[in-house]
């Protein structure tokens, strides 16, 4: 987004965004809010697309008769339930500093010396300070005297997003924070609350404070093992690397911009023309640690995989997404998916496809604090795309073992991934219905391909059997798919193609019947007819 990279810029250029005042009046935070409330009314092109505008009156309302009884901290976090309520992760006030988006300490609100994260397995501790090395990778059973699920849905109200994994993104800073605690009550004037982790069979107690500097975050991972390349360069906006044992090419792509040294628009005509220039089995972008920039800048990207066909492969090329991949990232993922073969890997991304953003900060005029508001929807997929998230076909979830042995399960899934279609050639090759099925079911029926749709990939497959004039695999795919997906509509009226073309007719109009059980009422007339032709009406 061409916006967002002046947001980086207009942070510094906002002389009262600094350390909130601690001697801001009941009347001046109702100040505060109305200028909140006002500026997402007349700055967001649609306030209310996920909330009511009686709802918002309603909350706005509601908190503004109880700001003089409530501590600043409070209010203050309030108005992020206010802004966090319209239902984009642009709109927020800035309490923290995310993605290089401004905010944290300076307007107050800190966090104590240590990061919490989400892995599949649960909760952990997983980067601290040497203060907390008792407690670091340990399992987190209570902060607060709270379970930290319980904690983390407290707190998801007050975390801007664009869907759940945002949340999960984001949530961990106010979970790790004494001043948000410290406003519901959960921790004691000085901040301090306690933390109860699992750690090496043992209970560890400790008291999370910030009474001393932080130092040097260090990470769960043994020390004696390499850091995964996922976790190499954060400082760096892109980087690329090359394997010669396993021919792989990564790309890590953690920030859209250009740097002083190399245009974005350069690197990417460096790492493709590398490309031209070596073996390549597997091209890997990752966009998981990247939370956006400036989205003008993804062209060469896509324009390049685009020209390198030996690239552009399904089961060559793949794309790493996750719960940080946001904003100007997620516009490389949806063009990536729009234009290109590449196979999705890793969590569901933390943006919606199409999605507000190009925020205009303000502070507000008694506390100082930020406010960021949408200006801009931008529409990077289809007008009919309501998806939440891109799901990524292969499903690849960090583990608190694998951040502890330096694995990326990622990268691990993709080298062993056999794309579909060749999974399915040797059995489509001698004919074997019987294979085909079991590998069709193997497919649907693998975790590691829990978000992904198998049935248009098959019955793809199947027609193009048909079109080759190979009929009895056409059906073998169509029957697979049937069997797989047995609600589906399509699946069987596939199959009733299928059989009706090879002279199957009674097993046709068997199937032709199901698809009319299980078809929306728009397309049962289609299949209606389809059966009186069929003699079946």
């Amino acid at each position: 987004m061409r916006a967002f990279a002046g947001v980086l810029l207009a942070l510094a250029l906002v002389p009262s965004a600094g350390r909130a005042d601690e001697t801001v009046s009941p009347a001046g935070l109702r100040e505060d809010l109305h200028a909140l409330v006002q500026m997402i009314r007349t700055t967001h092109p649609a306030p209310f697309h996920a909330i009511s505008e009686a709802a918002f009156d309603r909350e706005v309302a509601e908190l503004d008769a109880e700001i003089p009884s409530l501590s600043r901290e409070r209010v203050l976090l309030e108005f992020e339930r206010i802004a966090a309520s319209i239902g984009d992760g642009h709109t927020s006030l800035r309490l923290f500093a995310m993605h290089g988006g401004g905010g944290g300490g300076a307007n107050g609100f800190t966090t104590y010396p240590v990061r919490f994260y989400h892995f599949s397995d649960g909760w952990f501790v997983r980067f601290s300070d040497d203060r907390y090395a008792a407690i670091r990778g340990g399992r987190i059973v209570s902060i607060a005297g709270l379970a930290p699920e319980v904690l983390a849905a407290r707190l998801a109200p007050y975390v801007s997003r664009d869907n759940a994994m945002t949340v999960l993104d984001r949530v961990p800073l106010f979970m790790g924070s004494p001043n948000v605690l410290r406003a519901l009550g959960l921790a004691g004037a000085d901040g301090a609350v306690p933390i109860a982790v699992q750690l090496g069979g043992k209970t560890v107690i400790a008291s999370l404070d910030t009474s001393a500097p932080t130092g040097e975050l260090r990470s769960m991972r043994d020390p004696a093992v390499p850091a995964p390349l996922w976790e190499r360069h954060p400082e760096r906006a892109f980087w690329y690397d090359y394997d010669a044992q396993t021919k792989l090419l990564y790309v890590g792509y953690n920030q859209v911009t250009d740097t002083p040294q190399q245009t974005a628009h350069a690197f990417f005509d460096e790492v493709f023309a590398f490309a031209q220039a070596h073996p390549v089995a597997r091209c890997v972008i990752d966009l998981r640690n990247n939370g956006g920039g400036n989205g003008f800048l993804n062209k060469p990207l896509i324009i390049d995989l685009i020209r390198s066909p030996q690239l552009d492969r399904d089961g060559v090329s793949f794309v790493l997404i996750g719960r940080s991949t946001f904003s100007a990232a997620q516009m490389a993922a949806s063009d990536l998916e729009k234009w290109t073969n590449a196979t999705f890997a890793g969590e569901p991304g933390g943006a919606t496809p199409n999605h507000y953003g190009d925020p205009r900060l303000a502070p507000l005029p008694n506390s100082g604090v930020l406010l960021g508001v949408s200006t801009v929807y931008w529409q990077t997929t289809s007008a009919f795309d309501k998806r939440d998230a891109i799901l990524p076909t292969i499903a690849a979830e960090l583990s608190s073992a694998d951040e502890r042995g330096g694995v990326d399960p990622a990268l691990r899934a993709i080298v062993a991934f056999v794309p579909l279609r060749d999974a399915l050639a040797p059995a489509l090759a001698r004919g074997d219905a019987d294979a085909v099925g079991r590998i069709v079911r193997r497919y649907a029926d693998d975790p590691m391909y829990k978000y992904a749709s198998w049935e248009n990939a098959v019955n793809g497959l199947g027609y193009a059997e048909l079109a080759a004039k190979r009929p009895a695999n056409a059906v073998a795919l169509f029957r697979a798919n049937a069997n797989a997906h047995p609600k589906s509509w399509n699946a069987f009226d596939s199959l009733g193609e299928g059989l009706a073309a090879t002279g199957h007719v009674p097993e046709a109009v068997v199937a032709y019947r199901r698809a009319l059980e299980l078809a929306p009422e728009n397309g049962k007339p289609r299949i209606r007819a389809i059966l009186t032709k069929l003699g079946a009406a």
